[in-house]
């Protein structure tokens, strides 16, 4: 008999985290796992992307881009429902597995489970990451973790900043996110009608326009390494909450013909593949998808050094890793824009590094998980 495992995020947008929900759902084995993914708003690019075997399931009905007074009421209103009668609400006792996709309000809920093994999936570096949660004490901790089975972080780093703080060693199983080398370089190839600059140096960079991901750094970081050579563009793909800040910036450094803020747009793969060099300006990042995208489509590579990252890239042996600061991260540009034979060796080492994504692996460590 198939296991009955659901997934609850807030979400199935742009995001990390959604992103390796789908991954994850979209792998693993349909003969084994009746699977259901469950949201708490409608929509979003990775819902669209769900298999057909994957069962969807929303809480509230209309989403922030449909009418955000009643989005933003009904999510209040709902918050205030207490946890195990919202537990019952999203999971009705039906699952053998519940999966909370984050350590905030997923993982609480998950927690009030009574009969399904309850698994919380840590994507965030706690010892850095702006939230509730890492403000609590170990004795708090154990109190807001308590009724999870299983926590599962996803990298090394990850794992052990989240048991120096809350002492779960036993129960903590690193699990890398499901990266698909075939899925992204066959996006990749697909058409695309965005042309990067001719016989520029283009510089990528892919995220959340949020604080953490550090946009604000590497714009700075990119300024005088622009003003001393027109021929380097820097060209930024996703939105966010920073969008007017990054554009207003941009334009008081006065590069509005250097820096493009592409915004969202489905597959990146395509423009992915024309860029010179990939930029992670990340101030914190547990794993790292970009990263990961970057190396399977051969890209040199900048990130600063988070969590995720540096285990990517083997502490520097797959790419540059430099400190979350405008001076290294310019340096670092500096260095990959005036030397050809630099940006030789970091797309031969990222070749090097693609066995590490083996997709076959990721599904069996899961699987593992899921098993016991």
């Amino acid at each position: 008999m198939k296991k009955k495992v659901a997934l609850y995020c807030d979400s199935m947008n742009n995001g990390g985290t959604e992103k390796a929900t789908l991954d994850l759902v979209n792998n693993l084995s349909e003969d084994k796992y009746d699977i259901t993914v469950i949201q708490l708003i409608p929509g979003g690019k990775y819902q669209k992307q769900l298999h057909e075997n994957i069962k969807n399931k929303t809480i509230l009905p209309i989403s922030a881009e449909k009418n955000f007074r009643f989005y933003w009421w009904s999510r209040r209103l709902f918050e205030k429902i207490p946890l195990s009668l919202a537990h019952k609400l999203i999971f009705g006792n039906k699952y053998d597995i519940e999966i909370g996709c984050g350590y905030g309000y997923p993982t609480k809920i998950v927690a009030k489970s009574k009969k399904a093994k309850s698994i919380s999936w840590i994507h965030m570096d706690v010892s850095l990451d702006k939230n509730y949660v890492s403000t609590l004490t170990k004795e708090e901790g154990k109190e807001y973790f308590k009724g999870i089975d299983e926590f599962v972080c996803v990298s090394n780093d990850c794992a052990k900043k989240f048991n120096d703080k809350f002492g779960y060693d036993e129960i903590t199983t690193v699990a890398y996110n499901i990266v698909s080398e075939k899925e992204i370089r066959k996006r990749a190839n697909e058409k695309c009608n965005i042309i990067l600059e001719k016989g520029a140096v283009n510089i990528l960079a892919i995220g959340r326009l949020t604080w953490q991901k550090g946009f604000d750094m590497l714009i700075n970081a990119a300024c005088p390494v622009i003003k001393n050579n027109k021929n380097v563009h820097l060209y930024i793909i996703g939105e966010g909450e920073d969008s007017e800040e990054l554009l207003k910036q941009i334009k008081q450094l006065e590069l509005e013909n250097n820096i493009h803020m592409l915004g969202h747009i489905d597959n990146p793969y395509p423009i992915f593949k024309q860029a010179d060099v990939y930029v992670c300006s990340s101030r914190h990042e547990s794993f790292s998808l970009t990263v990961a995208e970057s190396l399977i489509l051969e890209k040199p590579t900048i990130s600063t050094k988070c969590t995720g990252p540096i285990e990517l890239l083997e502490n520097g042996k797959y790419g540059i890793l430099v400190e979350a600061n405008e001076v290294e991260l310019e340096k670092a540009i500096e260095l990959m824009v005036s030397n050809h034979k630099e940006r030789e060796y970091y797309s031969k080492r990222a070749k090097e590094r693609i066995e590490f994504f083996d997709i076959d692996r990721s599904i069996k460590k899961w699987e593992e998980i899921l098993d016991r």
